[in-house]
This record gives structure tokens, sequence and C-alpha cells, in this order.
């Protein structure tokens, strides 16, 4: 009995009950069947939602790379501007037409690096949307790695207990088949002959 307690796998939602004949324990068979059918669709749900969570990952993360792209783009074009602005300053030239030109690219150039980030936050605003109020994550990010990890190990401790659930189905198929041997020899002694 220490053992079967020891053993449980969900102390708060289990505990272990000692099951006399052969029709108690062939009830808990069905009950423990139920209950693995149940958490195997649960897992079957959860693997679908993993495999969306993924797939929408990888579309951000592709969408996120090609504007950071972008960004770079823009940051270069900025810099050769700025560059042409320092050497006019460089000369000694006062504001003139060229400086005046750069200076207004350079802030068109500033304006464009700010869209891309723009973008971004608009990208995670979609998602928000798309997963709903109760399922938004408190920052909009591509999926973390630690959010991974907590779908695996959930995963995992689902397996777990279904393994557990198989083992005790085995063993009680076992004591059920041998209650059953034990009945039919009983009968078969007890019958006159």
């Amino acid at each position: 009995w220490d053992k079967a307690e020891r053993d449980n796998p969900d102390p708060q939602g289990c505990a272990p009950v000692a099951v006399f004949g052969v029709q108690a324990l062939e009830h808990r068979f069905k009950m423990q069947r139920q209950d693995v059918e149940r958490l195997l669709q649960a897992c079957t749900v959860m693997a679908e939602s993993l495999r969306k969570l993924q797939a929408s990952a990888r579309q951000q993360s592709l969408q996120l790379e090609r504007l950071r792209v972008k960004q770079a783009q823009l940051t270069v074009r900025l810099l050769h501007a700025m560059r042409g602005v320092e050497v006019l300053r460089a000369r000694g030239v006062p504001l003139g037409p060229d400086e005046q030109r750069y200076r207004e690219r350079v802030e068109q150039l500033a304006l464009a690096l700010r869209r891309p980030q723009a973008r971004l936050q608009d990208l995670a605003t979609w998602r928000l949307l798309q997963e709903g109020p109760a399922q938004a994550p408190a920052r909009a990010e591509r999926l973390r790695r630690e959010d991974l990890d907590t779908v695996h190990r959930i995963l995992e401790k689902h397996r777990n207990g279904i393994s557990h659930l198989h083992e005790v189905i085995a063993k009680d198929l076992r004591d059920v088949a041998l209650i059953r041997r034990e009945m039919a020899a009983r009968a078969t002694r007890r019958a006159p002959g």
C-alpha cells in the first residue's frame, strides 16, 4: 500500500483504492482505458497546437529576418549620408545647398529606419489578435526557447502519466487473467465429477 502511494503519479487527483473482485477490477480497467484515451486526445490537441505555434513562429521569424535585412540596408544608406554631411562640415564650408540636401536626406533615412520598427510592432499586435486575449503572451515575441521547454515538459509529464497508466492496466489485466484462471480451477474442483 505504501508503494502504491509513493508511486502515485498524481497525488492531488488520484488515490490508491483497494479493488475486490473481478467486476470491480474490470470496472477499474474500463475507467483507466477511458483516462488513457482522454489523455491521448489531449496530447493530440496539444501536438496540433504546438505544430501551429511552430509554423507561426517560422513565418514570423522569416518576416523578422526580412525586416532586419531592410533595416540594415537603410542603416548603411544613413551612414553614407551622414558621412557626406560630416565631410562637408569638416571642410569648413558654411551651411550650403549640398549640406542642406544631405541633412534632409539624413532626416528622410532616419524616418525610413523607424518604419521597420513600427512594422515589427504591427506584426506583434497582429499576432496578439490572432492568438486571442486568453492566449496572448505578455510580450509579442517569437516563441522563446523556455516556452518550448515548458511545452516539452508538459508533454513529457503526459507521456509519463500515460506510460504509468499503461503499466497499471497491464498489471490489472494479468490480475484479471489470474483471477479468472483461479475461479475456473475452483469451479472445476467443486463440480461433481
